[in-house]
């Protein structure tokens, strides 16, 4: 990546911060004074690891800290237009962290990127020069170069001193939980990166952040009234049974989607009813995501039932074969929720007056039970974001 391309008051705001060491706590990482704030959306997509992170698994030597040792802190800067990144510091001691950086909007390459700096003791130095992007599953990418100061002997390329290439992707399991992969690049190919090739983290709980986030795209006057909406459905009935994630997003003229971000548009800001319905829709996908495993078998038991399932809009299915299957999952689980928090009689109304998805909520609403088998034999009938979290999978 060419550094003369990095605009230069972002560059100075971030080498200010980080020679300075004078960082912000990370316990004000969700501050409610900027919920709602107009978020870059070329940012958005970085929404779910805002916050504090602390590994799941970590070297004999390091369990025994007190306080514990935190992997990564994702803390919104400069009105939402860049985000702080610190990486392994002791919890409520950021100051002490070994590497601090700035992920930003890149104009000039039309790219977020992010610059940082790691290292504390006499002649270390290293430089971090990388990028964030989005895959089309939703996990979250970083691929960087480190430049190091000194161990000239790394086997990579000469510039300037040594440097490395590594990529690492984030999964988000639940909104709790990631699980990442590492690689570096070497001998012309991307390969795991020893030890840390693998791991998984869980989200250190804000003690002052709101419970629940919701962000406008654009902050435009619907989104603001749909925001302004979704908060009070909040507050007016109890749904953390279904809050698998804890942030949304409001959205003019989009389809309503689970990941990377869950997204509402405002078609429904005069019916809380149909608005409560797509919410809860959308966290269902996240539920159903942080259970990988029981949910193919649940698909490849849709599979053989309905082996000639609609493969497309046009024929009541989904965007695809596969997300027609999903689908039934979901919109039954949907159909199931809706009634548990109003009756029978009002989730009948509310999916049965669905324009999309056609088919599938003629099965959901018509032939329940060979779906409802489905679910029960693989344990996904009863959704609750309220359990205990146990180790992603």
């Amino acid at each position: 990546m060419n550094t003369s391309r990095l605009p230069l008051a972002l560059l100075l705001t971030a080498w200010t911060f980080m020679a300075t060491g004078s960082t912000p706590a990370v316990a004000d990482a969700q501050d409610p004074a900027v919920r709602g704030y107009l978020a870059d959306s070329s940012l958005s997509f970085l929404v779910p690891l805002i916050g504090a992170w602390r590994p799941l698994s970590v070297p004999d030597s390091l369990k025994r800290l007190d306080p514990p040792i935190v992997a990564h802190a994702y803390r919104w800067i400069v009105g939402r237009r860049a985000i702080q990144l610190l990486e392994s510091f002791r919890s409520g001691q950021p100051d002490s962290a070994l590497l601090s950086g700035m992920i930003y909007w890149n104009p000039a390459t039309e790219r977020v990127e992010f610059v940082a700096v790691a290292g504390r003791d006499v002649g270390e130095g290293r430089l971090f020069i990388g990028e964030y992007r989005t895959l089309a599953d939703g996990s979250i990418e970083r691929t960087y170069d480190v430049f190091y100061r000194t161990l000239a002997d790394t086997p990579a390329e000469q510039v300037g001193g040594s440097r490395r290439r590594y990529r690492e992707v984030y999964r988000l399991v639940t909104s709790d939980s990631i699980e990442s992969t590492l690689d570096w690049f070497h001998d012309g190919a991307w390969r795991p990166y020893g030890p840390f090739a693998r791991g998984a983290f869980r989200r250190i709980p804000s003690q002052t952040g709101p419970a629940f986030e919701v962000l406008t795209a654009g902050g435009t006057g619907l989104e603001i009234r749909g925001q302004n909406q979704l908060e009070r459905i909040l507050r007016a009935w109890n749904l953390e049974r279904w809050l698998f994630t804890r942030t949304a997003r409001i959205q003019s003229r989009v389809i309503p989607h689970s990941h990377p971000v869950l997204t509402l548009n405002t078609q429904y800001i005069d019916n809380d009813t149909a608005q409560v319905a797509t919410f809860i829709h959308e966290q269902l996908h996240w539920f159903l995501n942080s259970k990988p495993a029981a949910r193919d078998s649940a698909l490849a038991d849709l599979r053989r039932l309905y082996p000639r399932a609609p493969a497309g809009p046009a024929e009541g299915g989904a965007r695809d074969a596969y997300s027609t299957y999903l689908h039934l999952l979901v919109c039954m689980l949907e159909f199931e929720s809706v009634r548990a928090l109003f009756d029978e009689d009002t989730a009948r109304r509310v999916l049965g007056g669905w324009q999309h998805y056609g088919w599938i909520y003629r099965e959901v609403l018509e032939r329940p039970e060979p779906i409802r088998r489905v679910l029960r034999a693989r344990g996904l009938d009863t959704p609750d974001a309220r359990e205990p979290p146990g180790q992603p999978r």
